[in-house]
């Protein structure tokens, strides 16, 4: 390694693009790793903030890099344009990409410790350059977005069991009129429907009642499904992954609010995943 490099690496300096690989056409990166994963969950990136923090424009998005470990390791970090972060690590005395970082079976105290390093890197990335969202995926967080524009409805969360679950209902009488859950898709439905999911993938789909469309037309929407977890006769389930169109959902949901308002006949609703805390009553 030229000496140069030798010593910006050992002073933690944050290394400039010669030192990465073209991020359009590197193959290393890992875009749906664990520690990616699992850091930026419910979090959304804020561009404006890349370059400042050191984030360099590419073909792909951006990019930055910084070493750790007192300069042992380098980390490369690429958040897509769709906001999207993937990473790996060099061994800068080796010359090669730590693999181990991403492999799972290596649970070594060398390679925890590495692990620990670049989670770190990433953890000041999110804190510095991203903004928590209550939800999973896009489609959901842009939905409560729009709740809160158009009613002025935020979410709860009521369940101890499941925190990630969230509550939408009316301001007056506390009802629900939507419910934002994640599951695995095996668990949505054996109804026959084309799929891009994986039958283990966590999805969030949204429970929201049936107002005066008839459910068997509703159900043969591409992304509507029986309902998961609650009363089918009533309510039905819409996965939250961009089959439908937001403007679609929206006017699912407006119907939902007006039959779960004061207008509407209150029925008991079949209970949700819960402990005791909260419940629906339409």
């Amino acid at each position: 390694m030229p000496a140069r490099a030798v010593r910006r690496a050992a002073t933690g300096e944050v290394l400039s693009s010669p030192f990465l690989l073209p991020c359009a056409l590197s193959t290393g990166y890992h875009p749906r790793m664990t520690l990616e994963t699992d850091i930026f969950q419910r979090r959304r990136i804020d561009f404006q903030r890349l370059e400042g923090f050191g984030f360099s424009p590419c073909e792909s998005g951006y990019r930055h890099a910084e070493t750790f470990m007192n300069g042992m390791f380098r980390a490369e970090i690429l958040v897509s344009q769709k906001g999207e972060v993937s990473g790996r690590v060099i061994d800068l005395d080796a010359g090669d990409e730590f693999l181990p970082l991403h492999a799972e079976g290596h649970a070594g105290a060398f390679v925890s410790e590495i692990r620990d390093g670049y989670a770190r890197v990433l953890r000041s990335i999110a804190e510095h350059c991203s903004t928590p969202q209550p939800f999973l995926h896009a489609q959901a967080n842009r939905l409560a977005e729009k709740l809160m524009l158009h009613y002025g409805d935020e979410p709860d969360f009521p369940f101890r069991k499941f925190p990630a679950y969230g509550v939408f209902r009316h301001a007056g009488s506390r009802k629900w009129y939507a419910l934002i859950m994640s599951i695995p898709f095996s668990r949505l439905t054996s109804k026959t429907k084309s799929r891009t999911q994986a039958e283990g993938n966590i999805v969030e789909i949204l429970n929201i009642k049936i107002g005066q469309t008839n459910p068997e037309s509703l159900l043969e929407e591409e992304g509507i499904y029986p309902c998961y977890h609650m009363n089918r006769a009533n309510w039905v389930s819409v996965l939250l992954e961009d089959v439908l169109p937001d403007g679609r959902v929206m006017e699912l949901v407006k119907e939902s609010r007006a039959a779960t308002g004061a207008a509407g006949t209150p029925r008991r609703q079949a209970p949700c995943p819960s402990d005791g805390r909260a419940g629906g009553h339409v």
